[in-house]
């Protein structure tokens, strides 16, 4: 998703398609004790269970929440007039952000104001250790992306918490990123947009409905441990398949050109039972597909060929996503 056939023209290098999301997340390790009720959150071991509330934020339980837990730089006019129209439009509502940096604060209040926005619509936190990070994104009811540049580790830390995100599909690596990540758990068509006015409409519809934003949360929340996205064990599987194609290519003396993986296993199990499937989406790349033999053979090959094929520019000729 990020870098599509159509626009690999504007790149030098040639493509490492991987089948899902070109960004690992080890979250399933890393992170699976972090909503589970136990004590684990670094600096608010005070609050019970330490589980962070709201009020330590300064944040009423009655707002609705929309949040951004990303540096103010990726903050441009256009979504920012969204975000506005947004605290308007939904009732009783606020918007967190981070104070990253906290030097931003003053400028977002002002441009705020300018658009007609009561201060007290937008709360500011301190930037928090991660644990207490991911803990947090649980308080929040809608993650708004930016576009110019979309979130990446702290989307998948939002999407671990189980918080749903709004993301608009633009045309730069950068802005396609959420987009991605979103298919990897099997909610690209809920939560992805193409136009400022359906980013707008689509969170209006999500604060006003509910049923439907817990169904996406609790959908998140069983997809969890299931799907693509924080598989790491899966996706290094898939990393290490493309590099043994693209050395396979070198080893033949063929030139660098677009590779993709292809991924049998269902994007996500539910509880139910059922899978969800999107592998089946063809990319005009070239496929190789790798017996189990030559995966050995290729695994098996000294560090100083590979050191030696280094040394003649062929790992340089390749971007993977």
């Amino acid at each position: 998703i990020v870098i599509p056939p159509e626009l690999t023209d504007f790149y030098s290098e040639k493509m490492m398609y991987l089948p899902h999301c070109f960004a690992p997340a080890d979250h399933k390790n890393s992170a699976a004790h972090l909503l589970d009720g136990g004590d684990h959150v670094t600096g608010i071991s005070a609050m019970p269970n330490s589980a962070p509330t709201r009020a330590h934020y300064g944040i009423s339980e009655d707002k609705f929440v929309f949040c951004n837990f990303g540096q103010l730089f990726k903050i441009d006019p256009l979504i920012f007039d969204v975000w506005m129209n947004l605290l308007k439009r939904v009732k009783n509502s606020v918007l967190w952000l981070l104070r990253f940096p906290a030097a931003g604060e003053v400028n977002i209040l002002r441009e705020a104001r300018k658009r007609g926005v009561r201060e007290s619509q937008i709360v500011f936190s301190d930037v928090a250790p991660r644990e207490e990070h991911i803990r947090r994104g649980v308080l929040a009811d809608l993650f708004l992306d930016t576009t110019a540049s979309n979130a990446h580790t702290t989307a998948c830390d939002i999407l671990w918490s189980g918080t749903p995100l709004v993301t608009m599909k633009g045309e730069k690596m950068t802005s396609r990123v959420a987009a991605s990540l979103l298919r990897s758990v099997g909610l690209e068509e809920d939560l992805v947009v193409k136009s400022y006015a359906e980013y707008e409409e689509l969170c209006v519809s999500l604060a006003e409905d509910s049923d439907r934003l817990f169904q996406l949360r609790t959908t998140l929340e069983a997809r969890r441990k299931s799907c693509a996205l924080f598989d790491s064990q899966r996706w290094v599987r898939n990393w290490e398949t493309v590099l043994h194609m693209a050395w396979r290519r070198q080893e033949s003396r063929l030139p660098p050109d677009h590779l993709q993986v292809e991924d049998k296993e269902p994007v996500f199990r539910d509880a139910d039972g059922s899978i969800f499937d999107n592998n089946n989406d063809t990319n005009d790349v070239t496929q190789v597909e790798d017996t189990e033999e030559d995966l050995h053979d290729i695994h098996d090959a000294s560090t100083t060929s590979v050191s030696n094929a280094n040394s003649r520019g062929s790992s340089s000729n390749y971007r993977y996503n």
